[in-house]
This record gives C-alpha cells, structure tokens and sequence, in this order.
C-alpha cells in the first residue's frame, strides 16, 4: 500500500488521453474511462477480492478477455490465473517516502 499504483495509472490514462476523471476503484472494483477517441480504458483493484470466484463474480473474466481495451489491475495476485501470459506486469515498491522501485516483467 502507499507504493503509488493510483498514482501511475492515473499518469497512464492521462498519456491515453482518458477525458474522464481517473480514481481508485478500491471499492467499485472496476471503474471504466473513455479516452477522447471514444476507446475504454479500465482500471480494477482486486484488493478487496477474496477468491478467484469473486473476480469471476464481478465479471473481470470479460473485461480481461477484450483484446481492444486497456486494463489496468491493481493486486491482481488474487486471481492471476484470470491474467493472459502475455500481459505486462509492473510491480511497484515503497522505498522510502521520496522513493519508489519499479520491476517490469
């Protein structure tokens, strides 16, 4: 928590030219933005998942599976059975309150 992933999101909806407003979707789950070509962008939180079939539930499988949007998942580790092989995966780390590391795989 606190590592800045709202933060980077909100940065990279912003290169995406998001017109909507950019927020945590801690409780929402899912929150949907459209750029200003009309494309989705959407920007999950699966911090408050308990299982893989809450994901399920919530439709995530859907929305993942939609080759034409962008995704972004906060603590995806949830249900990462859920994610494609091929996503790209950035992890963030608090270092200090001046400092954070970020791995991208």
């Amino acid at each position: 928590m606190g590592s800045g992933k709202t933060t980077l999101i909100h940065a990279l909806c912003k290169e995406l030219n998001v017109i909507d407003s950019v927020s945590s979707p801690t409780f929402s789950i899912i929150n949907e933005y459209k750029t200003s070509h009309n494309h989705s962008v959407f920007h999950m939180d699966w911090y408050r998942l308990k299982n893989i079939e809450d994901a399920i539930e919530t439709g995530v499988q859907d929305i993942i599976n939609d080759a034409s949007s962008y995704i972004f998942i906060e603590w995806p580790e949830i249900a990462a059975s859920l994610l494609p092989h091929d996503c790209l995966q950035l992890k963030l780390s608090f270092v200090s309150p001046d400092e954070r590391l970020l791995v991208i795989n």
